[in-house]
């Protein structure tokens, strides 16, 4: 009976003493950033101009601790990779998405943002703007584009332009 005492009260000991108190997951910054694409046209009858939303691709890169360089990345920047000059190796977007816009939940940080126009027949496929943004935490950042009505084929315009 003894030996039966001691046993359970060694089996209590190892089931109970293997417990440990869970580390506290703490949850990761985040903010909001909303994108909009859009592209002047105008009425042939009229003449008047409106802004239309136009179908771009979205890539986002954390810049922190990162020397990214979009003119050596060459074709690589459409399939969301782009040359981190510090490491000398292309690193994919940490975020990205196809369309009009863009609504997320990021993480906290700085951020170069890279859009273009999807390829297409029409002129100013493949037209480019590229910006950088910081999203703190639990901020929203808002942003527009708007691309000129007579940009080029793979030609560049700043952010601000037509704003």
């Amino acid at each position: 009976m003894k030996n039966l005492l001691s046993v359970l009260t060694l089996l209590t000991l190892l089931v109970f003493g293997g417990c440990k108190k869970d580390d506290e997951v703490k949850p990761i910054p985040t903010g909001d950033i909303d994108l909009g694409f859009f592209k002047i046209s105008a009425d042939p009858a009229t003449g008047q101009t409106t802004n239309t939303p136009i179908q771009c691709t979205i890539w986002m890169w954390k810049t922190d601790n990162r020397n990214l360089d979009l003119t050596s990345s060459g074709s690589e920047i459409y399939l969301g990779r782009i040359l981190d000059k510090n490491t000398n190796k292309y690193v994919s977007a940490e975020y990205g998405a196809i369309g009009i816009n863009m609504r997320e939940k990021v993480e906290t940080g700085k951020y170069l943002v890279y859009v273009f126009i999807n390829k297409s027949d029409q002129k100013g496929s493949l037209a480019y703007t590229y910006t950088n943004v910081e999203i703190k935490e639990d901020k929203k950042v808002s942003l527009r584009k708007v691309f000129s009505q007579d940009i080029g084929t793979q030609q560049y315009e700043a952010w601000n332009t037509n704003k």
